[in-house]
């Protein structure tokens, strides 16, 4: 699965384990077959409006002649004299007003602040990669108050023929699938801190589970899975984390804000 460099900005993680909790959620639910699916309507777009000032209906009135600051002897405040009229201050000159059929009453109405036009938010179609579906489990344990993740995730070392000492995580989701929106509680509306910035080494979610995973002091062994009849050499990752008592053990959202970087015994 690709990984979302600015929607992982948008989450603000800033911790890694919040940032290897939320890969694994992602990842585990890519895992099986699943529809597209509407999270929430597009909302249009409404246009900025200023306030509307209150008027009383006018009677249709014949031409009047300009009229004399001198003569202006009581003033007139806007809209006063006819639908939309400005202001004649006492002393002030009215010109010639041409005659006005009658008019309505308008009601006041607050100024309308514009408000951007808000897309559509579905999840996406998923087609599961066989082999995979039970590659992640996450166990949330009140009695012992215990978040755990294992996940085994192919790793690639035939970059070392050529020298490299590079080993690749491999992917366990469909490769173009992307997360692309987040609708439970953010992190931080100020963006990711400092030590959980996206790599740009990382292009798949897996490989930022995996970091994050190791940046949290996860336990990494080394296993091997049989996928469609094929030896591959993965690598478990396993961590815990103790959320504090605001933590909702019920909650199917992920509660992002509630996971620390406390160490905790994922056995």
């Amino acid at each position: 699965m690709k990984t979302n460099v600015a929607l992982h900005n948008k989450i603000g993680f800033q911790e890694p384990a919040q940032k290897a909790w939320y890969a694994a959620h992602v990842l585990k639910a890519a895992l099986t077959n699943s529809p597209a699916i509407a999270i929430s309507p597009a909302v249009a777009a409404v246009a900025a409006r200023p306030a509307i000032i209150a008027q009383t209906a006018k009677p249709a009135r014949a031409a009047t002649a300009a009229v004399l600051g001198t003569a202006n002897t009581t003033g007139y405040t806007f809209g006063q004299l006819y639908l939309n009229s400005p202001a004649y201050p006492i002393g002030t000159a009215i010109p010639a007003i041409p005659g006005k059929p009658a008019s309505a009453a308008v009601a006041a109405s607050p100024a309308i602040v514009a408000v951007p036009a808000v897309a559509a938010i579905s999840s996406p179609a998923v087609t599961a990669v066989l082999g995979w579906a039970d590659a992640i489990t996450i166990t949330k344990t009140q009695a012992t108050n215990l978040l755990i993740v294992v996940a085994e995730l192919p790793i690639y070392q035939g970059v070392g023929i050529v020298g490299s000492q590079k080993s690749v995580i491999g992917e366990i989701t469909p490769t173009a699938l992307q997360a692309s929106s987040f609708v439970d509680v953010v992190v931080s509306a100020t963006g990711q801190s400092a030590m959980c910035v996206d790599n740009a080494a990382d292009t798949t979610l897996e490989q930022v589970f995996y970091r994050n995973a190791l940046l949290y002091n996860g336990v990494i062994e080394d296993v091997t899975r049989t996928i469609n009849g094929v030896a591959v050499s993965c690598k478990r990752i396993t961590f815990g984390v103790t959320p504090p008592t605001s933590y909702d053990f019920n909650s199917n959202l992920m509660q992002l804000p509630s996971i620390f970087n406390v160490d905790a015994n994922p056995n």
